[in-house]
């Protein structure tokens, strides 16, 4: 199961990224991908892969979280793996309860300022973010 926060227009690189990785797994095994946020991702949607959409519209983090565990004990993943660090956020918390393989993938971009969430498995698109993260004891 991937997992993606859309708190914009939902056409950024990070979403074809997903989107071509899940098309990709897609002919081997199951997936599915649940959509946080405020709005749909024309990208995902027009996919032809499963989407489920967790609107953050009008919910706190808890109701968020509810919705999302209901939808884990649904579709029963082996992993999930979550394509920013806003969806990580529920990942995360999940997986504190639920041992459960989780990982996350930076897209490429600059390295990041400040907090970076530690992930057991951390997939980098660029040398650029390797070669920070390389340097950081944390990870």
């Amino acid at each position: 199961m991937f997992t993606i926060f859309t708190y914009g227009h939902g056409n950024g690189g990070h979403f074809y990224s997903l989107a071509s990785t899940a098309k990709a797994l897609a002919s081997k095994c199951e997936v599915s991908i649940v959509n946080f946020g405020f709005g749909k991702s024309a990208v995902l949607e027009n996919s032809g892969l499963k989407i489920i959409n967790i609107s953050n519209g009008n919910f706190g983090h808890l109701k968020t979280y509810r919705r999302f565990r209901k939808v884990i004990k649904e579709e029963n993943p082996q992993v999930l793996h979550s394509f920013c660090i806003l969806s990580f956020f529920y990942v995360r918390i999940y997986c504190v309860f639920h041992p459960l393989k989780k990982i996350l993938t930076k897209c490429g971009g600059p390295d990041p300022k400040g907090y970076f969430p530690l992930a057991d498995e951390l997939i980098l698109y660029s040398q650029e973010n390797f070669k920070y993260f390389s340097g950081l004891r944390k990870f």
